[in-house]
């Protein structure tokens, strides 16, 4: 199985995880905030949600999808 993140943690971010659910080789371990600190205190079906920082520890063992339905997704890349 596949590491993958998911960049989001509202509602796109939740139907993403429905869609990557469904594909056998992919495993979600957790979604990733970028805006608001206090959502890093949440789980989102049942996956932590971490702080944007995190992002770099898991370059070369995660994948990551984007989970974002605005314009303001170049926020991650910043």
């Amino acid at each position: 199985m596949k590491p993958l993140v998911i960049l989001g943690t509202r509602w796109l971010a939740e139907e993403m995880f429905d869609l990557v659910s469904e594909v056998p080789e992919l495993e979600v371990t957790a979604f990733i905030e970028n805006q608001e600190r206090e959502r890093c205190e949440m789980e989102i079906e049942g996956r932590p949600v971490l702080w944007v920082d995190e992002l770099a520890k898991m370059t070369g063992t995660h994948h990551a999808i984007c989970g974002i339905s605005t314009t303001h997704r170049g926020q991650y890349t910043d």
